[in-house]
């Protein structure tokens, strides 16, 4: 924050965060794949992909 001139008390709430420990996170993760699958209800990601990655193919 010092090199690129941002002023570090505008952060100071995310500071105090990371000084006292976020919990571990794999993040939200809503893609559009993931969307339409909840919309149609499918069990699996590849199912509404376009272009799915599966083994052999």
């Amino acid at each position: 924050m010092r090199e690129s001139g941002e002023n570090p008390a505008k952060y100071a709430w995310y500071l105090k965060e990371v000084r006292e420990g976020i919990p571990a996170s794999a993040g939200f993760g809503m893609g559009l794949q993931r969307l339409v699958r909840f919309l149609t209800g499918l069990d699996a990601l590849w199912q509404v992909s376009a272009y799915p990655k599966l083994p052999g193919r």
